[in-house]
């Protein structure tokens, strides 16, 4: 039987689609805007270097005040002609339209009863919308700017656990990341389920669980 006390959750990609191939698809438009003769996995590469570069001096932004430092950085790098802020509010728009995956609803009703809390890197101001559309109650919701860091900090995870009020060892973590999520469930004491809904290999972690989408997770926490 086991052991699970309580539950927390990702959200882009675990709950709801987009995060990552939403930057894509705003990265195609601006390739189809500008008519720029560089690949969209050009320019993402040189995004992510750049916001490795703004986020190692240790201080905390909210993902719409790195996008907004990093997107001039990488259009002055590339050369590329737009107006940086354009495309991220475009990207952020985008984000609020997500939508559940199907087995969502199914699953958490199935799971109703055992606390469960939200963990999320992403802004306030886009998740409430989409926790709106949503309709799914949470025990709790942390965010990223409350605490000030980010996953696979584990001061993000311990802040949801105090809410509910459970150890580390009763919690499980649901997310698609391994570099967030997984690791980051470890760095805090708890199981992992890692959504690998793209039949990925882990690298560098070893997730306690995992499945191609939400559905085993019901059997492994009501066991």
């Amino acid at each position: 039987m086991s052991m699970l006390k309580a539950i927390t959750f990702d959200l882009f990609g675990t709950l709801v689609d987009g995060g990552y191939p939403d930057v894509e698809i705003i990265l195609q438009e601006l390739v189809e805007d500008t008519g720029i003769p560089l690949r969209v996995k050009k320019i993402l590469q040189t995004w992510n270097q750049v916001l490795f570069q703004v986020r190692s001096d240790g201080k905390f932004r909210t993902l719409r005040d790195l996008d907004m430092e990093v997107l001039p950085k990488v259009f002055e790098m590339m050369n590329i002609d737009a107006d940086p802020e354009v495309y991220v509010d475009r990207l952020f728009q985008r984000f609020k339209m997500a939508k559940p995956y199907p087995e969502v609803a199914h699953v958490m009703r199935s799971l109703d009863g055992i606390p469960r809390a939200l963990v999320s890197d992403a802004d306030r101001s886009m998740v409430e919308p989409v926790l709106k559309n949503l309709g799914i109650d949470f025990d709790a919701v942390v965010y990223s700017e409350e605490v000030q860091c980010y996953k696979p900090d584990p001061r993000i995870f311990n802040a949801a656990l105090e809410q509910l009020g459970i150890s580390p060892k009763d919690g499980i973590h649901v997310g698609d990341v391994t570099k967030l999520d997984v690791i980051g469930a470890a760095n805090a004491g708890m199981s992992s389920y890692w959504v690998n809904r793209d039949g990925a290999t882990a690298i560098k972690c070893k997730p306690s669980h995992q499945g191609e989408d939400l559905t085993p997770l019901v059997d492994i926490v009501l066991g």
